[in-house]
């Protein structure tokens, strides 16, 4: 057992259930005040974004655009570099509703998540959608 790893795992895993809970005051708590968000990409919203104040505008613009809801999340596991990794599948509304499978790859520092990493499982549709 690594107790770091553990912790790590069950920040990601509160983190996860606040959200498909809806709980934007515990997801909010969740996120570290240097989180950096990475999404793949060639899409308007695609690169690093970095800063909670940076990251949390980017996070508001893609629900914007998307009107996302999480329907589904995985376990939460290691990857095989050591971050925390989960897929969830989110149902987006723009314009028709589709669902999309993503491979979120987490570092917590200080209790908190410090980055977040995203591969698409269909990169072009994500890419069209966002615009």
């Amino acid at each position: 057992m690594d107790p770091l790893n553990d912790d790590a795992r069950s920040v990601v895993s509160r983190y996860l259930a606040a959200w498909h809970a809806g709980d934007l005051t515990a997801v909010l708590a969740s996120y570290h005040p240097e989180l950096v968000l990475e999404w793949p990409g060639s899409h308007t919203l695609a690169g690093r974004h970095a800063g909670l104040d940076h990251a949390l505008g980017a996070l508001a613009e893609l629900q914007s655009r998307t009107g996302r809801v999480v329907t589904s999340i995985g376990p939460v596991e290691r990857s095989d570099d050591g971050r925390i990794a989960v897929e969830v599948i989110e149902r987006w509304s723009c314009p028709e509703p589709v669902e999309v499978s993503r491979l979120l790859t987490f570092d917590v520092a200080d209790g908190r998540i410090v980055s977040c990493t995203v591969v698409e499982a269909d990169q072009p549709l994500i890419d069209r959608l966002i615009g």
